[in-house]
């Protein structure tokens, strides 16, 4: 069966090609991979517009005016994509430099060669906080504090997050690589574990854009052009604070502490694209909640579940249609998986929500599944690439102090208790001993780390 990435271009034809080529010429020449299946659906397209800027850094990395350096986060992207087992991410960014430019300075992976100490205690953490289900220890954010001071553990959480969630559609989608990418990555991920189906390595002949201008000169275009998508989404502080209240019916602490202001309003504007605005919907809100909820009770993180349960129960979804989901979930079977959307929708849901490579037998037939709904099977998608950035970042950021102020009743809750969600710890992380953080400070053999199965 062709992959979804494969049903979708026939879609994607349709596009106008000039319009395409100045808006995401740029952004093609950086990342190597054809941008056309997600500028299907507004929202996603819109999303990978608005994130990876304040997400990576960028420019204050870029400038070395950021405590995380532009090496340390080229190490971290291509470490967390690794460890989710993504090829396409993996390999595109070993080339990461300065201002999406390319690099010459080696992927550095292992403790040995001279790391710094706050690097190798970072490197660790961010295996620790991908793996599912995460297991970062309160110890490793107490190094990172240490080594970079609280902004910068933000900094690296939100490049975990942004990266989780362009892992969760590429994969979803099965998306191709460039030839030369896919070269370059077998030969410096080499003894990282790293492969690719090679139904996945085209000739995407990516170069300039139609516009014929330079890698940088579209960039510098395509900057300038992000403001403009936010529409009039909250701008200020206190406003993106109010958004949170009305929607969330609380402020949930990652996004009240987050100082990195741009980073906040650009993930709130995505994850209001993804759930809670009413444009471009062909999904259910109810649906939404129940999976989101599902999600994040399978993998597990119970501060985001409770977190969502919340919100669930705010907008009337009764515990019975989670659990009547939940359950319904585990029973499927891949060998002959739903055929209606909704229970298709659910199923791939707890799969990807594992990182379960089943998926891979499921997305291919969500086309069918939509009745050739192209669009609801990319705002799916969506959803699902959103739900694991907050996973991701939540499990590198949380400090273990459980749930917010204005969630004390809600913890002990009926709800909560219908759950299996009142009695536990309401952490993104699960518990773990701080004496199986090690750090391989002299080893110089590169360690197998795709899927995170050993730390270096």
């Amino acid at each position: 069966m062709s992959t979804l990435y494969e049903q979708l271009q026939p879609f994607a034809e349709s596009l106008d090609e000039d319009d395409y080529s100045v808006t995401f010429g740029a952004f093609e020449q950086v990342t190597r991979v054809r941008m056309r299946t997600t500028a299907l659906y507004r929202p996603l397209i819109t999303a990978l517009i608005v994130l990876p800027a304040p997400c990576l850094g960028t420019p204050l990395c870029d400038l070395g005016l950021s405590r995380v350096s532009p090496d340390l986060r080229k190490n971290i992207v291509v470490l967390t994509s690794l460890v989710a087992e993504c090829p396409v991410c993996s390999a595109q960014h070993c080339r990461m430099g300065k201002f999406g430019g390319p690099t010459k300075n080696p992927l550095r992976l292992t403790g040995g060669d001279g790391m710094k100490i706050g690097e190798r205690l970072t490197l660790n953490a961010v295996v620790n906080a991908t793996k599912l289900p995460a297991c970062r220890g309160e110890r490793a954010r107490e190094n990172i504090v240490k080594n970079y001071g609280e902004k910068g553990l933000q900094a690296i959480a939100l490049i975990c997050g942004f990266e989780a969630f362009t892992n969760t559609y590429s994969e979803l989608l099965c998306v191709a690589i460039d030839e030369d990418v896919a070269v370059q990555g077998k030969t410096e991920l080499a003894q990282t574990g790293w492969t690719i189906s090679p139904k996945r390595v085209m000739n995407l002949k990516i170069g300039l854009s139609k516009n014929n201008h330079p890698r940088y000169v579209n960039l510098m275009r395509f900057a300038s052009s992000i403001s403009r998508h936010f529409g009039d989404f909250p701008s200020k502080r206190v406003l993106i604070h109010d958004w949170l209240k009305s929607n969330f019916g609380f402020l949930p602490r990652y996004f009240k502490e987050l100082h990195l202001f741009p980073a906040k309003r650009a993930i709130c504007f995505s994850l209001n694209m993804a759930l809670f605005s009413t444009k471009d919907v062909h999904i259910s809100f109810k649906d939404k909640l129940i999976l989101s909820v599902v999600s994040y009770l399978v993998i597990p993180n119970n501060y985001l579940a409770s977190h969502f349960a919340y919100v669930a129960e705010k907008n009337g979804v009764e515990t019975s249609e989670i659990l009547e989901a939940f359950g319904s979930a585990k029973t499927m079977n891949v060998a002959d998986p739903p055929t209606d959307f909704r229970s298709l929708a659910l199923f791939l849901t707890v799969k990807i929500a594992r990182r379960d490579p089943d998926h891979y037998a499921l997305t291919p037939r969500l086309l069918e599944a939509s009745e050739n709904n192209h669009l609801k099977t990319l705002e799916l998608t969506y959803l699902l690439a959103i739900l694991a950035m907050l996973q991701r970042y939540s499990a590198m950021y949380d400090d273990g102090s459980g749930l917010e102020s204005e969630l004390r009743d809600f913890a002990s809750s009926k709800y909560l208790h219908q759950l299996g969600l009142s009695t536990v710890d309401h952490v993104a992380n699960t518990n773990v001993s701080n004496s199986t953080m090690v750090t391989n400070a002299a080893s110089t053999i590169k360690a197998t780390i795709w899927g995170g199965g050993k730390q270096f």
